[in-house]
């Protein structure tokens, strides 16, 4: 429906529509006809924060680490102190492998702003991947405080305890594991 007035009119049409138009491809999972209208819009106006948000929304729908690292770098660049600016970045970082820098960013996020739902479900992903299952536990628990429908810190924690129950059979009454070991 869009398709046809984004390629004849995208140039006339004002950033508020065409931005509007992006959401709703990457709400569609069009994500790569996405790119193109932001890359258009970035053209046309690269100090607009918004176009470089939904650029790195749409680089994390298609798990395109460039893409998210040019939206983030321009997110930095023009607006720093924004909360998704850190967020994002801890995003970019755990998708190439720097876990403690997305841990860094994530902590600073959380001391500037109090409190994050999404923060702390990265940082108890990243403390899973770690095998601290303990501080991830803490971090799916303080999301579901701030936010008690986080489905993600819901599934997190489900996860954990079935692991936890999993590793408890495996184990003996003296601690040795089922198999002998």
């Amino acid at each position: 429906v869009l398709k046809p007035l984004l390629d004849k009119k995208a140039d006339d049409l004002p950033a508020s529509v065409m931005r509007a138009a992006a959401r709703c491809q990457l709400a569609l999972h069009r994500t790569e006809t996405a790119k193109m209208t932001l890359q258009k819009l970035a053209e046309r106006d690269p100090n607009d924060i918004t176009t470089w948000l939904l650029f790195a929304q749409a680089g994390i729908a298609t798990d395109d680490l460039p893409t998210i690292q040019v939206g983030v770098a321009n997110m930095r660049r023009l607006s720093p102190d924004t909360p998704q600016v850190p967020l994002l970045e801890a995003y970019e970082r755990v998708q190439s492998g720097d876990l403690d820098g997305a841990e860094r960013a994530l902590e600073k996020l959380l001391t500037a702003g109090g409190s994050n739902v999404l923060a702390h479900c990265m940082l108890g992903d990243i403390a899973e991947r770690r095998g601290h299952n303990d501080i991830a536990e803490s971090h799916y628990k303080a999301a579901l405080e701030l936010d008690p429908a986080s489905q993600w810190a819901r599934s997190a924690l489900a996860r954990l305890a079935a692991d936890h129950q999993q590793a408890s059979r495996s184990r003996g009454p003296d601690g040795a594991t089922a198999t002998g070991s």
